[in-house]
């Protein structure tokens, strides 16, 4: 398995040749097609490995309802750690911490006396709560079915090759200023303003505009901007801009153009310096060739064999074990149909049948308190309290193509396969890279949850500076390592593959068949470490079916949870390739894949840009991205 860039996570891919995607008959809950079909009942342990946070309950420095009284004049926060200047902040977007959370923001001035200081973050800043069953950290810390499960229908889609379901769509863009206009003096393309010599409709075919410049044009130069880039152009204000406010082009207005200074090709325009200039493609759908139309993304289809009727039909096993609900399919290439501008739900069923509910539910999990146990035992603190300020992830969007689209087919440095997010660019169309999987930390490994200000091996955020902005989030009962919880998953009329393919989900060490550790992760913060655990099936019982026709009595069976697993891995279910990729993600690593730096990504993405738009660079191209 192939990593795509240097982070903290990797993927599975999605295989979608037509014989590799299995689908098998779809169970209706009418109990008609319930023979030889397994109910019963997994009652579970879910140990910590590492600590973890489940944020059920989120809120804001705004909405504690225990902030100091008081007021700040100024908001004063080093730039740097060595303090050679000032940023000095909107007061109104910050508010005074209560005591007991010093760690969590940074030290101010305070307006009525001062010599005393005041704890200060962001508003905005958001702080992550688990559920307690009495609605007090003294009673049992809660994890929500809704979480464990989601957790095992992405495993059981990895390992069983289903198609990817829970991708929102999304319009990516780019921002063509990559710097203000008084900066790019030493850049290799600028943005000038220019004027519209005519009108801008979207039937245009062309449209001219004019730059005036006397240092690289020689005073002024009418430029052509052929007919696609007019479409791309109209696609953006459909996507990005207010609808009830117009926006075309006339003539004469000042427009923003990117242009290559040693082509004098235009890249791009907009109404605005910092204009955003939309992908062609998206996680969803992707373009058909050059047609300009849309279909959906193979990996994010349901397969050609899945429909479901009034006579049965067929599913592959995320929907046939989880069930599904249609939300319908729009047209892509009809610019009427609304449903499109809203997350895709794709059709399935047909009519009466346009939803199916799964055989699977699992409770909630319940923290296991021993007698005299304090909080002191069961949450991470940080100078007597229980306020973690975590490290900013930094996890980058979907639209870092260098990490969530496929790059194996592009060993070409300095450029990256694309949403299509250049005119005229045709390495657009590539596969997502799949579902993505953090790997799991070793938490005695040296390199464990690297902290940025120091090199202690810890997942709080130190750094002061950042402490006050609104991104590092504050985590509050961290559940410590070792702590267990108890949970019961039920199923209903599953197949003795289905059935394997869950507790292989829910116990990887167990599939796995070997002597070392292997964990499921949950939870927040799960690129620092955090939320790694593992899970012990400790009862495991089948509802005795009472006679020949498939009714159930009250009797329950034990059986071998490992003849189960081993009925799944050999079946044609389990995709062994990405069994054993999923294995390895579950084994904890003792070496940290670190985020990319902010540095080196930006050197890559330079990089990539330059090449696609065949931009001179007179020094070598940087590499893209390592391995």
């Amino acid at each position: 398995m192939t990593e795509k860039c240097k982070q903290p996570y990797t993927f599975i891919p999605v295989v979608t040749e037509a014989d590799k995607v299995k689908v098998q008959d779809v169970t209706f809950h009418d109990g008609e097609n319930n023979k030889d079909k397994l109910t019963g009942i997994l009652q579970c342990t879910l140990t910590t490995k590492t600590p973890m946070i489940i944020g059920h309950f989120q809120y804001t420095v705004e909405q504690l309802n225990n902030l100091q009284s008081g007021t700040i004049k100024k908001v004063i926060i080093p730039k740097n750690k060595k303090g050679s200047y000032e940023i000095i902040k909107d007061p109104n977007e910050y508010k005074i911490l209560p005591k007991g959370w010093e760690g969590c923001g940074y030290p101010q001035q305070s307006s009525e006396n001062n010599q005393q200081k005041k704890m200060v973050a962001h508003k905005e800043k958001t702080i992550l709560e688990p559920l307690f069953l009495n609605d007090t950290p003294e009673s049992p810390a809660l994890v929500s079915g809704t979480s464990l499960k989601g957790m095992v229908r992405q495993a059981i889609g990895s390992i069983t090759n289903s198609p990817m379901e829970r991708v929102e769509e999304k319009q990516f863009s780019y921002r063509p200023g990559l710097v203000y206009r008084n900066q790019r003096d030493n850049t290799d393309y600028k943005l000038y303003e220019a004027k519209a010599l005519q009108d801008l409709e979207k039937k245009s075919k062309s449209f001219k505009l004019e730059i005036t410049d006397d240092d690289f044009l020689n005073g002024k130069t009418v430029f052509t901007v052929d007919e696609k880039m007019v479409e791309c152009y109209w696609k953006t204000v459909e996507t990005y801009v207010d609808k009830k406010k117009p926006h075309s082009i006339k003539k004469d207005d000042v427009i923003f153009v990117e242009l290559d200074t040693f082509s004098n090709r235009v890249l791009s325009f907009g109404n605005h310096e910092q204009y955003r200039w939309i992908y062609a493609d998206t996680t969803t759908t992707v373009q058909v060739g050059n047609t300009g139309k849309h279909d959906f993304r193979t990996e994010t289809h349901p397969h050609e064999k899945e429909s479901v009727g009034k006579d049965g039909g067929k599913l592959t096993a995320t929907r046939a074990m989880f069930g599904y609900v249609d939300g319908g399919k729009p047209d892509l290439n009809d610019k009427t149909d609304e449903k499109k501008k809203d997350d895709i739900k794709l059709d399935i069923g047909e009519k009466d049948y346009s939803r199916l509910a799964g055989r699977i539910s699992i409770n909630t999990a319940v923290e296991v308190i021993n007698e005299n146990e304090t909080l002191e035992n069961r949450f991470v603190q940080q100078s007597g309290n229980f306020n973690i300020p975590l490290r900013i992830l930094s996890t980058p969007k979907a639209s870092a193509v260098e990490c969530y689209i496929d790059q194996s087919t592009k060993p070409t440095q300095g450029i990256f396969n694309t949403y299509g997010d250049f005119i005229n660019f045709e390495e657009s169309g590539k596969p997502l890279s799949g579902r993505k999987f953090y790997w799991r930390w070793n938490p005695n490994a040296n390199d464990y949850q690297l902290r940025p200000d120091d090199a202690r091996n810890e997942y709080e955020y130190k750094d002061s500076i950042a402490l006050a902005g609104s991104q590092s989030t504050i985590a509050r009962y961290i559940s410590k390592a070792n702590r267990t919880f108890k949970f019961t998953v039920r199923f209903k009329d599953l197949t003795e593959v289905e059935l394997g393919a869950l507790l292989t989900a829910l116990s990887p060490h167990l599939a796995a068949q070997d002597q070392g550790n292997y964990w499921q992760q949950i939870g927040h913060a799960r690129p620092l470490g955090l939320g790694s655990v593992q899970i012990k099936v400790d009862k495991f019982k089948i509802l005795q079916a009472q006679n020949s026709e498939g009714g159930h009595g009250l009797l329950f069976k034990d059986r071998d949870i490992s003849t189960q697993i081993q009925k799944f891995k050999k079946s044609d279910l389990c995709n062994k390739e990405s069994l054993r990729s999923w294995l390895n993600i579950c084994k904890p690593v003792d070496r940290a894949r670190r985020y990319m730096t902010v540095g080196q990504h930006g050197k890559n993405r330079l990089a990539h840009i330059r090449k696609v738009r065949n931009v001179e660079k007179k020094s070598q191209v940087i590499k893209c991205f390592e391995t």
